[in-house]
């Protein structure tokens, strides 16, 4: 038998074995150190690896930051006039079949049928109910409903780096995307071959949805995969 001893699962990803010594491959899995996200990234170069190719592919799992109070507090500031609007659009959808499509598989039929309750029981409410009083209602509703959903987001880039270190390599900052955001990238490989990608945005545009924070350093490292995450609902159709 070639070998007596099977291999990690991981070594055997990410080491190519050759002659019994491992080869460095600038590839990995890395997880963030503070939410649920993580980055696939994939290097190309040639040794001694002064210069490097690297693609990358993050995915997160994030949910929207909403209380029921907070769109109450929203939906007080409505005045008459917009009210009214909305109450005349409302009689216009409670006309509607809000049943289940039965085409639906099941998990999504059982997310339409706790959407199609929320907006049943406001249609039924406003027949003998005032309709802010019933859409206070459907808004707690539905607040919980969202607090429960994660939304999956995926996005792919391309960077270059150069070596800098030992085992440091670095991009070279330059203003990209809608908001022409400069972010210093940085790889580190150490002894026990665990990758770091550490990302700090140094500028980014002033326009209101460009705020971002600055000097601010999000890393990811080399590690488990697994995250245990509070939701009920799972939102494959926004990307963010």
């Amino acid at each position: 038998m070639l070998f007596k001893y099977s291999l990690p699962l991981s070594i055997l990803l990410f080491t190519n074995i050759s002659l019994g010594k491992a080869s460095f491959i600038p590839s990995g899995i890395l997880q963030s150190t503070n939410e649920t996200s993580s980055i696939e990234m994939f290097c190309r170069g040639e040794e001694p690896y002064q210069t490097m190719d690297c693609e990358f592919i993050q995915k997160s799992l994030r949910k929207t930051n909403t209380t029921p109070e907070h769109e109450i507090d929203n939906f007080s500031k409505v005045d008459k006039k917009e009210l009214q609007k909305m109450e005349t659009d409302l009689r216009k959808q409670c006309k509607i079949d809000h049943r289940s499509s039965e085409v639906l598989q099941t998990s999504l039929k059982q997310t339409q049928e706790q959407e199609n309750k929320l907006m049943l029981d406001l249609c039924d409410c406003v027949k003998n109910k005032p309709f802010r009083s019933c859409f206070s209602t459907f808004i707690i509703g539905a607040a919980d409903l969202k607090d429960k959903t994660c939304k999956i987001a995926v996005s792919s880039f391309t960077e270059s780096f150069k070596k800098i270190g030992k085992n440091k390599w670095m991009n070279t900052p330059k203003p990209q995307g809608l908001c022409n955001n400069v972010n210093a990238i940085t790889l580190e490989y150490d002894e026990k071959s665990q990758w770091t990608y550490t990302q700090t945005r140094l500028a980014s545009d002033n326009d209101e949805l460009c705020k971002f924070d600055t000097n601010v350093a999000i890393k990811y490292k080399s590690g488990p995969t697994t995250h245990k995450v509070n939701c009920e609902y799972v939102d494959l159709g926004v990307a963010l």
